[in-house]
């Protein structure tokens, strides 16, 4: 049987039910047609009503919003500025300080008392990138440029800065609480514009809230009171929009936001509106309420990629302007959806390179919506608008006819949801009532070829008929019990029904009468495997009947529906490749090839036939690219791609059946898991999802890739886990920039763990950013990184250069443009480095060198001294000999000189003048040559005597004088061509010496003189005498000596070159008359200039000298040589 339930109890009723007309239901029975009447004529004009009201105020979208708070790392809640600058990164003004977001991380700058470098103060009003990427930030304590090199803020102007706009010429607009200054670059001194009474072309107040900056150069200034734009010659203003002289100033008059746009337009937002200016600012128009746009405290204006403009209002939440319809959308905040705009006061926008906006708002942090998920919405429960879902367990989904989605729901009945509309109808269990659905628990849904719905609830059977808006509740008959508790519907080729229910397999009667049940028998093979129930049924384009259960494997009926036939199981135990990956199966789908795809707790079969004909399943699991191997549900798109719903998100399989595609709840869709078989295509593009928080909605025409590559970035280095930030003024570590665009760093060798911490400025959605890293001259392929390591740690680096390369791919596969790179370099230790390792090898090859030249020199002066010693040997042998020689020829010349001196002397006595001339000469040529001979062999015998070691001067005291005077007469007597003049004082000393030695000396020096020096010339002999000593001087005007004799002229034997080969001598003198004066400890020297004569000078000392005051042996550099 069926009866017939109200037609309104399908209809849209702001989710409630209209009150009154359940309790008539309980009334007389003879009441119960009027009561129901009148129930319905109430409930039908409430819903009319109520239809009307949310159809206003539908938007067309519910997007879905990310937060970023305080307790994320936001320095506060309240958000009044938000840039990005060159690199990528996201600037935030907070009432709090200011933050820099990567995607990731929040770094956080706030004013410090103590330093000076910091922010000026925490309230921060204002940011502003300019052309060469120099960040301005405004502040209550004034206007400053931020230094990335070192992290420092440097004032440039004192004063309380609203606004910021660069000049386009390397300098910077500020828009003061006092007026608009203007810095013209690096050191300049600011200069004001300011308000002047009775000066239209002065500010038009000194308060400036917003400057813009057209796409023609020209800077717009709005204040308190109107709307001015800068002339050209940067000094005074045209006033657009001037405010009412004298009073306080209109909320049309306060402009808080500007958006320029090209040929003559602009937008302007105030306290009272917002105005569009068009055709060269000439054609003015205002938005308010009547339009659906804000009507007041419009903070912000952005225009994105679409060509959509949004607005921030401070009251009302977010507005945007289709630029395709002219239609206002608005946003706001809804306390029962956490992904609703956090706050209806909003505060700034701005659109970043990967096309996210932002919205700031007042003491609710910030919020971004991604404009690329225009794909997905977003189906929910939400206070703030009671026509939304009535409540978000959804269990089964249906998209029907015409824009409906049919949900079911856990705990609220069925909803239907116009989506053209965006209004929202609720059918809830009549409690009252025998008809209608059976139950809130609305478990399935299926929709038959003729149209009609088929709810399955915990208590029933019913069928909705969208034609007629009737909902029937279905009776069983024909067994003791009906199905109950329907967890899934499917209709044969001959009509009826087979409904899973209650843990079996029912066959019904579109009327309700059922004709088999079907159950598992113990013992019978080709019975029906239901597990603990089943979850899926298909009615395949062969007729056949699939059977998906809980823990019972894929089931199979064959044979005729009169309950005949057999159950044909395959389970994940199956032999060969005749089984399933799982025996939980969850879903059922057969594609338009005729594919059978089966949905697992353990991943996704597709039925396949095999080389041999026989029937086959190909798995798909993690491995080939499932985001989870828990599938829920299955449905095909209008291209052949098959979706699958899984607790980690949505995937798409792409139609060659080759690419698989994961979306998440960050593209646009609810959070948590999605319930079995809740899964819908839509007519056209259109597919449906339901889970347990919602239903998600896809529209795959809508479905497209963000372009927008990743820019990559090294956000941080840290040596031994401090960051590179902190330690700048390590003297082990130099970095040339900041660490966000360094070219190289270069470490001490000590630095023994390195970490590199990146980032992509993809702000879509960075948690599915994947990396590649590497460092080039360590490692040798690339590492594959996700969003949760952002960083690649090194250890005990060998000194030398390295390469830091990280490269990006956003979640929907396109590539960061460029690598980020950074050089590293390891210096090595003192004794790793190039000149060390060389100094070594020199030092090494040195010793080596020296130990060679000490070997040689040793085997040289051992080569040397066997040669000295045969040397020593031959000249002892040859002094020995000679010595012998000498006393030989002394022996045997000593007596016959003997007997010839008695001789002479004897003749000598002989007047000479008696005798005849030539007698008298020969007796005289006789007489010097005895005299020479003489002295010849006095000089070898005084010379053996002197080579003795141990000889001492046999020293008396002696009258010098007259020893000189002696020596002096002998000589001269014995010479008749010289003259010897003597000159000495008269107390002239006695010193000790040996007489007969210095008598030698003395000698040896004036017969030296008188032989070198021409006849008939003067020798001069000079004696002198001081506290310390006694010098006696022998001079001669001869010859003189050849500089180059002067370092031997004291040598045995050494002969000087005097030119003069007729002169006889051996060279003994001079040998002789040092080795005298050296064993006296006196001093001998020479002085000599060639054609000029000799000087010998012989020094002795008085007394005796300390051992450093002894006189020594010497010939100076201006001293001649004397004669050989």
């Amino acid at each position: 049987m069926e009866s017939h339930a109200s037609e309104a109890q399908c209809l849209p009723a702001r989710g409630r039910q209209a009150p009154g007309w359940h309790a008539c239901l309980a009334g007389c029975a003879s009441l119960r047609g009027v009561m129901l009447a009148l129930a319905l004529t109430l409930t039908l004009a409430l819903a009319t009503v109520a239809c009307h009201a949310a159809g206003l105020a539908a938007s067309a979208r519910n997007p879905r919003f990310e937060r970023i708070a305080a307790s994320q790392g936001l320095s506060h809640n309240t958000v009044l500025a938000v840039a990005q600058d060159r690199l990528g990164f996201l600037w935030v003004a907070t009432q709090g300080g200011l933050n820099r977001y990567d995607g990731n991380r929040l770094l956080s700058y706030r004013h410090d008392p103590a330093d000076k470098a910091s922010l000026a103060d925490d309230m921060v009003y204002a940011l502003h990138v300019d052309e060469g990427n120099r960040l301005w930030v405004g502040t209550r304590g004034g206007l400053q440029r931020f230094s990335a090199r070192d992290g420092k803020f440097i004032t440039i102007l004192p004063e309380d800065t609203r606004a910021i706009v660069a000049d386009g010429k390397g300098g910077i607009w500020a828009g003061t609480i006092n007026g608009l200054a203007h810095v013209a670059g690096e050191g300049s001194v600011p200069t004001f514009l300011r308000p002047v009474d009775g000066d239209e072309h002065s500010l038009s107040h000194a308060r400036v809230h917003v400057l813009a900056r057209d796409a023609d150069g020209q800077v717009w200034i709005g204040t308190e009171n109107g709307l001015d734009m800068l002339r050209p010659d940067g000094k005074s203003v045209e006033r657009f929009m001037p405010g009412v002289t004298g009073m306080l100033p209109r909320p049309q008059d306060q402009v808080r936001a500007l958006l320029p746009g090209a040929s003559g337009e602009l937008w302007i937002g105030t306290e009272g509106g917002i105005e569009h200016w068009t055709n060269g600012y000439r054609k003015r128009q205002r938005f308010g309420t009547a339009e659906g746009g804000p009507r007041g405290r419009v903070r912000a204006i952005v225009r994105d990629d679409a060509g959509t403009v949004w607005f921030a209002d401070l009251d009302q939440g977010l507005f945007r302007l289709d630029a395709r319809t002219g239609r206002f959308g608005r946003y706001r905040h809804d306390p029962a959806d956490a992904h609703s705009l956090s706050s209806d006061l909003v505060t700034t926008l701005l659109q970043d390179r990967s096309g996210v906006l932002w919205i700031g708002t007042w003491n609710a942090g910030l919020n971004q919506l991604n404009l690329w998920n225009a794909a997905f919405d977003r189906i929910v429960r939400r206070t703030a608008e009671p026509q939304a879902l009535s409540d978000n367990s959804v269990n089964a989904v249906l998209a029907g006819q015409g824009g409906k989605i049919y949900v079911g729901t856990l705990k609220g009945g069925l909803n239907v949801v116009d989506r053209a509309t965006g209004e929202v109808g609720v059918v809830r269990h009549n409690a009252w009532g025998a008809d209608g659905i059976g139950s809130d628990d609305v478990e399935s849904l299926y929709q038959d070829a003729s149209g009609t719905i088929w709810i399955g609830t915990d208590r029933g059977l019913s069928r909705f008929d969208p034609a007629t808006r009737k909902v029937t509740r279905v009776r069983f008959s024909g067994m003791a019990s009906g199905p109950m508790f329907i967890r899934a519907i499917a209709r044969d080729h001959e009509g009826k029904l087979w409904i899973a229910a209650s843990g079996d397999l029912f066959r019904v009667e579109p009327g309700g009468r059922v004709l088999n049940r079907f159950t598992h028998e113990p013992g019978r093979p080709d019975s029906l495997r239901n597990g603990r129930g089943v979850n899926a049924l298909l009615v395949d384009h062969e007729g056949r009947l699939w059977i998906g259960s809980s823990g019972g494997g894929l089931n199979r009926y064959e044979g005729p529906g009169d309950g005949g036939g057999v159950f044909r199981h395959v389970g994940a135990d199956g032999a060969g490749g005749f089984s399933i990956s799982d025996d939980v199966v969850t879903s059922l789908h057969e594609d338009r090839r005729g594919d059978l795809w089966v949905g697992t707790a353990n991943g996704l079969d597709r039925m396949v036939r095999q080389a041999d004909g026989s029937l086959g399943f190909e798995r798909h699991g993690l491995r080939e690219g499932l985001a989870s191997a828990a599938v829920a549900a299955i449905t095909e798109d209008a291209e052949g791609a098959l979706w699958f719903s899984t607790d980690a998100g949505l995937t798409r399989l792409d139609p060659g059946r080759t690419r698989f595609r994961h979306y998440g709840a960050t593209d646009g869709m609810v959070d948590g898991g999605y319930s079995i078989g809740a899964a819908s295509r839509a007519a056209g593009t259109g597919l449906v999802f339901g889970g347990y928080q919602g239903v998600t909605v896809v529209d795959t025409a809508r479905l497209r890739d963000n372009p927008a590559a990743p820019e990559v970035r090294i956000t941080d280095l840290l040596l031994s886990n401090r960051s590179a930030r902190d330690i700048r003024n390590d003297h082990g570590f130099r970095i040339d920039g900041p660490v966000e665009s360094a070219r190289q760093a270069v470490l001490d060798h000590h630095h023994a763990m390195i970490s590199i911490e990146f980032g992509a400025m993809d702000f879509a959605d960075p948690s599915r950013v994947r990396y590649e890293y590497q460092l080039a001259g360590f490692d040798e392929s690339w590492h594959e990184a996700d969003a949760r390591q952002r960083s690649a740690t090194y250890t005990n680096l060998d000194p030398g250069s390295y390469v830091f390369r990280v490269k990006a791919r956003s979640k929907d596969g396109v590539p960061s443009a460029r690598n980020a790179e950074l050089q590293i370099v390891i210096r090595p230790p003192i004794w790793k480095t190039w000149w060390f390792i060389v100094l070594l090898l020199v030092l090494a090859c040195a010793m080596a060198f020296l130990a060679y030249r000490w070997r040689i020199r040793r085997l040289a002066r051992g080569y040397e001294v066997e040669r000295l010693a045969i040397r020593a040997r031959a000249e002892l042998d040859s002094a020995a000999a000679q010595r012998r020689f000498v006393a030989m020829v002394s022996h045997e010349l000593r007596n016959p000189l003997a007997i010839m001196e008695t001789a002479v002397k004897n003749l000598a006595r002989v007047d000479l003048e008696a005798l005849p001339a030539p007698v008298a000469q020969r007796l005289e040529k006789i007489q010097r040559a005895q005299q020479r001979v003489q002295s010849l062999v006095d000089n070898f015998l005084t010379e053996e005597t002197l080579q003795m070691p141990d000889l001492m001067p046999n020293k008396e005291k002696v009258d010098v004088l007259a020893l000189l005077r002696e020596v002096a007469c002998d000589i001269g007597a014995s010479s008749a061509t010289h003259q010897i003049a003597l000159s000495a004082p008269s107390a002239l000393p006695v010193m000790k010496v040996d007489r007969e030695m210095m008598r030698i000396a003395f000698s040896n020096l004036i017969e030296n003189a008188v032989k070198y020096s021409p006849d008939a010339d003067r020798v001069e002999v000079e004696a002198s005498f001081t506290d310390t000593l006694v010098e006696v001087e022998v001079k001669d005007s001869g010859m003189g000596i050849e500089e180059s004799d002067l370092p031997n002229i004291f040598e045995k034997y050494f002969r000087a070159n005097h030119g003069r080969p007729n002169i006889k001598g051996v060279g003994l003198g001079l040998y002789v008359v040092h080795r005298i004066v050296e064993l006296h400890h006196g001093v001998i020297q020479v002085e000599s200039r060639v054609g000029v004569g000799t000087t010998f000078r012989i020094q002795l000392a008085r007394g005796r000298r300390s051992g450093h005051d002894q006189p020594r042996s010497r010939t100076a550099a201006v001293l001649a040589s004397p004669h050989a």
